[in-house]
């Protein structure tokens, strides 16, 4: 598939690892929160909802 011209390449990975990075950061931030609050079955139903979603 091609989204763009081969020298535009490096601008489209920039940018989504520069869309990606916040939620690298924020994920075990929030699991720590929820496995803490609740339990880690929790964190787990949690995760397991996020993962059927992004299917």
């Amino acid at each position: 598939m091609d989204f763009g011209a081969d020298q535009d390449r490096p601008t489209y990975v920039g940018l989504a690892n520069t869309l990606i990075a916040p939620a690298a950061v924020l994920a075990p931030l929030l699991g720590g929160w929820i496995a803490d609050g609740f339990s880690y079955q929790h964190t787990f139903a949690v995760a397991a909802v996020l993962a059927l979603i992004s299917l």
